[in-house]
């Protein structure tokens, strides 16, 4: 995936770019983001000078400045063809004004045209991507991107444009090398990844958590359901994971889910009964719409079909 995305930014920065890894990991809509490796990371060693973006008071050095650099570049080639950086920045004279007010336009212009040129210049230096299982390899090509990148812009804007992506890149790559160092023990690789997640500004940190959870939360429910772990206890360990309010939430849709379950146990108890005589299908069809509103009954057949035990694969017994 990595190698992949750096092998994109090396050679298509005119269509508009690849959407940066960083930028998914933040938004499941983030707009394209022309020239991102994906998923990189910090050094072990917390050498990360981007690590913590700066409060940016500029008001026209946003967080989204990215994002409304994106947007323009999308906007001047929607069909992305292959512009130079001279009739792409021509393009961008035609839309400035409906991204930009026109206090910011000039200034807006500036960087634009060095944002062009940067990727012009980042487009002719590089090679062939990089080995994705390759951290040593993935760090090189990161500070070379960080390189021409200041080459371009001064420190508030490139905080402003990069500072959130070089975080979450470089804390993506430390975990790499983490993740890969044969060296350390299982208790000492669980604590440099802990260690390296604490590294994160906040944002990050509870963006991630909220990424994890969907996932944390199904294992969990598992857990519960196979040990027969009580309401109580339930609601204390996920008040301990993801707060009180979280946890009365997914106690409601343990209850929901139970309830869902019980109907359809005597729907499925209603139906052997008819097949064995016991009940008329108009007898049935009254215990259906009093068990089922009609936009459950949608997801009825479906519901009963996951109820059903595979087909035995075992040979019939002589």
């Amino acid at each position: 995936m990595i190698a992949a995305v750096l092998a994109m930014a090396s050679g298509a920065w005119w269509l508009g770019g690849p959407v940066s890894a960083s930028d998914l990991e933040r938004s499941n809509a983030a707009v394209p983001s022309v020239d991102s490796l994906g998923s990189m990371a910090p050094a072990v060693d917390g050498a990360i000078d981007a690590a913590t973006p700066a409060p940016i008071a500029d008001s026209f050095l946003k967080p989204d400045l990215h994002y409304r650099i994106g947007d323009l570049l999308v906007a001047a080639n929607p069909q992305g063809e292959r512009l130079s950086p001279e009739a792409l920045k021509a393009r961008l004279e035609a839309v400035m004004a409906t991204r930009f007010p026109p206090v910011e336009a000039a200034r807006a212009r500036a960087l634009l045209g060095r944002y062009i040129d940067y990727q012009s210049a980042l487009s002719a230096q590089a090679g062939p991507g990089p080995d994705a299982d390759d951290p040593r390899a993935l760090r090189k090509a990161f500070e070379a991107r960080r390189q021409v990148r200041r080459q371009h812009f001064m420190p508030e804007e490139y905080e402003a444009l990069f500072g959130r992506d070089d975080e979450l890149d470089l804390y993506n790559l430390a975990r790499m090398e983490i993740e890969g160092n044969a060296g350390l023990t299982p208790e000492q690789r669980q604590a440099a990844l802990e260690e390296n997640e604490r590294g994160l500004g906040e944002p990050e940190r509870a963006l991630r958590a909220a990424n994890n959870a969907p996932s944390q939360i199904a294992a969990q429910n598992d857990a519960f359901e196979a040990s027969g772990v009580s309401d109580q206890e339930r609601f204390a360990q996920r008040s301990a994971t993801y707060g009180a309010e979280t946890a009365q939430r997914l106690g409601q849709v343990d209850r929901d889910e139970r309830d869902w379950r019980g109907r359809l146990t005597q729907y499925v108890d209603a139906q052997a009964a008819l097949r064995a005589g016991g009940i008329d299908t108009q007898s049935l069809n009254r215990l259906k719409a009093q068990l089922f509103t009609p936009t459950e009954q949608l997801r009825l057949d479906a519901a009963l079909q996951l109820r059903e035990p595979a087909p035995s694969t075992a040979p019939p017994r002589q």
